[in-house]
């Protein structure tokens, strides 16, 4: 009866030494999928102590080793959630969410678009695709779409995967946009969706009013400048190749809406001059922006 006892206990506690180290996995950063998968891509390698990053770090927003130890102990989106976060004190995140990009590229190597955030503008994308393309070129785009989207993964993630080379491409390219459409061109699946991922990124940035500046994807202001928007409401989709516009179209209206304000009476009117054939797509993405302003 007392070894049955003694049984019982030591089953007990052993019970109780597995649901401790479950809950220690999944509250400790440190110890999770991420931290594992660091292991996994460094060989095992032990990393620099992390010891002393807490998880609310303002240092990470302007101290590049600061801003390495937190994404060793945190990953990428818990990294880019606390930049944008700071944005209110310290201003626009998406620089050093650009540097992030590149630590997780170091870091991860292809595999860094397992883990992102899309906050601070897309920096982690544009940093890590530039990394990539800094390291690869742009020759082999096909090679390149396999190691960084994967077709393992199910159609949502494939699109946004795909979506994200298309800002890196544009950030790459300096935002040229003809030459980031080309090479959206080379890949061998989804080209639509990098399509849209360099027009997105083309309305994120500041309209070039002096032909002499050029963009500065990097730079130490963080603001990126294209030549590729003006007070035309329907530029550039009426000026891309026919291929490209109806993905231009798509998301054209958030240019409207910087030219227009709120007024859904006046884009709703430049939609009506858009090619009959890409109206619908102006009109849905007019319909986007109505739900994203009035939600």
């Amino acid at each position: 009866m007392q070894k049955r006892l003694t049984i019982i206990k030591l089953a007990t506690v052993g019970a109780l030494l597995v649901v401790m180290l479950v809950v220690l996995a999944v509250t400790n950063p440190a110890k999770n999928g991420w931290h594992r998968l660091v292991g996994l891509v460094t060989g095992g390698q032990a990393a620099e102590s992390t010891s002393h990053i807490g998880l609310h770090n303002e240092s990470i927003f302007s101290q590049d080793t600061a801003l390495q130890a937190y994404m060793q102990k945190y990953g990428p989106k818990q990294t880019i959630r606390e930049l944008h976060g700071l944005e209110k004190k310290f201003g626009s995140c998406h620089q050093p969410a650009h540097r992030a990009g590149h630590i997780g590229y170091r870091l991860l190597g292809d595999k860094a678009l397992i883990e992102y955030g899309p906050e601070c503008q897309s920096g982690y994308y544009h940093g890590v695709i530039e990394a990539y393309f800094r390291d690869h070129g742009t020759k082999d785009l096909a090679n390149s779409l396999e190691s960084l989207c994967p077709v393992t993964q199910n159609s949502f993630f494939d699109h946004q995967c795909v979506h994200g080379i298309g800002h890196g491409l544009l950030a790459w390219t300096d935002y040229e946009l003809p030459e980031a459409l080309k090479a959206c061109d080379q890949l061998p699946r989804r080209t639509d969706s990098c399509w849209t991922g360099v027009f997105m990124e083309n309305l994120s940035a500041q309209i070039t009013k002096d032909p002499t500046l050029t963009s500065d994807p990097v730079g130490e202001s963080g603001i990126h400048t294209t030549k590729y928007l003006s007070n035309d409401p329907l530029y550039p989709c009426n000026a891309v190749g026919a291929a490209y516009q109806n993905s231009c179209y798509f998301l054209q209206t958030s240019r409207m809406l910087q030219i227009f304000g709120q007024d859904f009476g006046k884009i709703a009117t430049a939609c009506s001059k858009a090619p009959p054939l890409h109206q619908s797509s102006c009109y849905a993405s007019m319909g986007r922006d109505v739900g994203g302003t009035y939600k």
